[in-house]
């Protein structure tokens, strides 16, 4: 979101400022029952990503069939998944504090992955699955292993790692592509060039 990679040192100092500070705050004593308020929101997750892969590619036909990773053809936000995970996790946690009750409590993980699974196809059948990909990458399963030059770092990389960046004129890596901050999604408005414009291989399409 922040197009930011502090690296890896930053992150080792963070996490060993949260654990100073947990223990500071004597935090390990409740730290089961913060951990069984978290287990709600990571089996949302989980049963969101579940209910996509299980059903909403292969029986919906509504998420596309390869895993899309670049930032270049995903919109900014999936209400599929995220939502489904937004709903299991707010029914989840509401149960885990005994407002629906004792067994519902007791239940609570088991009530965030239900009702993930269940929401996730819902919501793709609402949307009709229009905010998987922003835009076709026009190759993915089953292309040649070719690498193509990024324009921004220099390094070859194979092309499903790659797509077209109308910003920088050339082809640009998915890692790249993820930290740049001024192009402001060029490529996903309506003017730009098509994803296969800068010298990709044409044998790469299918």
């Amino acid at each position: 979101l922040l197009h930011v990679h502090p690296g890896r040192v930053v992150y080792i100092f963070f996490n060993v400022g949260i654990s100073l500070t947990m223990m500071e705050l004597n935090m390990f004593s409740v730290l089961g029952h913060i951990l069984g308020f978290y287990s709600n929101v990571a089996v949302a997750w989980i049963g969101a990503v579940t209910a996509d892969l299980v059903i909403n590619k292969p029986l919906l036909k509504l998420s596309p069939s390869y895993i899309e990773f670049k930032r270049a053809h995903l919109y900014n936000f999936n209400p599929v998944g995220f939502g489904a995970m937004v709903i299991a996790s707010i029914i989840s946690v509401l149960a885990f504090f005994h407002v629906f009750g004792d067994y519902a409590a007791a239940y609570s993980a088991f009530i965030a992955l239900g009702v993930s699974f269940v929401a996730s196809p819902i919501i793709a059948i609402i949307t009709k699955g229009k905010y998987y990909v922003a835009r076709d990458a026009g190759y993915h399963a089953g292309v040649k292993h070719d690498t193509l030059s990024c324009v921004s770092c220099g390094f070859e990389y194979e092309a499903l790692d790659m797509t077209g960046c109308p910003f920088h004129k050339g082809n640009i890596c998915s890692l790249c592509c993820s930290l740049d901050s001024d192009c402001h999604d060029e490529c996903k408005k309506p003017h730009a060039d098509p994803v296969l414009s800068y010298g990709t291989p044409a044998d790469l399409t299918h």
